[in-house]
């Protein structure tokens, strides 16, 4: 999966639990969420560095309690639709995340290790290989690209002896 289509496929299943999640969905919209979080939060920094720096300076403006409830406001509304988007995220990411752990065979209520500060554990988690058959959550999702391979190095061996590779198996 590419990263536009991992992207893309996560935000519309946002607040789907169930089911399964190739590896490259996931990390695909990981390394989004990560740069996105970076950006916004940069952002955050910086229009909120303006309006302080702007109380704290020794000009006018610093006097006008107008400016600094401006300020203040500003700061507030801010760190609300910064709070909203960061809610927003983090459960896209939970519900990627218990897909991906659904395709490795486990429970998603590993995810319950992240509110205990070990989020680390279902992250690792993660990394791993998902099941080659169908389980509990649903069927394989890399089922059509395994079968490809599958028939692909079947035929592999009978093209290697016909090319002289190696010799052919011998016969009783």
């Amino acid at each position: 999966m590419k990263f536009g289509e991992a992207v893309r496929h996560c935000l519309r299943n946002m607040f789907v639990f169930e089911g399964r999640a190739r590896r490259s969905e996931f990390w695909w919209y990981y390394l989004f969420v990560s740069i996105i979080g970076l950006v916004v939060a940069t952002v955050f920094v910086v229009a909120m560095s303006v309006p302080i720096i702007a109380m704290l300076s020794e000009g006018s403006a610093s006097r006008d309690p107008d400016m600094t409830n401006a300020a203040i406001f500003m700061f507030f509304v801010l760190y609300g639709l910064y709070m909203l988007f960061a809610l927003l995220v983090n459960v896209a990411m939970l519900g990627a995340m218990a897909r991906r752990l659904h395709d490795t065979g486990q429970s998603g209520h590993w995810l319950w290790l992240n509110l205990a500060g070990l989020g680390i554990v279902p992250l690792i988690m993660c990394v791993m290989d998902g099941q080659p058959h169908e389980n509990q959550w649903g069927p394989d999702p890399k089922a059509a690209e395994r079968e490809a391979l599958a028939s692909q190095y079947a035929a592999w061996p009978a093209q290697q002896a016909q090319q002289g590779a190696y010799p052919p198996p011998p016969t009783a």
